[in-house]
């Protein structure tokens, strides 16, 4: 998705974060329900994130909870 971006461009996404500050039960009990299945990824930590970001040489600018009971964060990677 990167190469699609204009060189200030950015991501977007809503996620649930694993062993997050908020939510940290549903979280578990979703990267469960998501390990059960080949065809899907595991839910990430806050230090996957950060690590991606790092990996495909973008910034995280956002990382703020919006549904705190279920650990679900609104994360955007830029590439300023």
């Amino acid at each position: 998705m990167k190469s699609w971006l204009s060189r200030n461009g950015s991501i977007t996404t809503i996620t649930s974060i694993l062993h997050s500050k908020k939510g940290a039960a549903f979280s578990s009990v979703f990267n469960s329900f998501f390990s059960a299945f080949e065809n899907l990824y595991p839910t990430p930590t806050e230090e996957d994130i950060s690590r991606l970001a790092k990996d495909i040489k973008m910034k995280v600018i956002i990382f703020k909870p919006v549904v705190t009971e279920g650990g679900w964060y609104f994360i955007q990677l830029s590439n300023k």
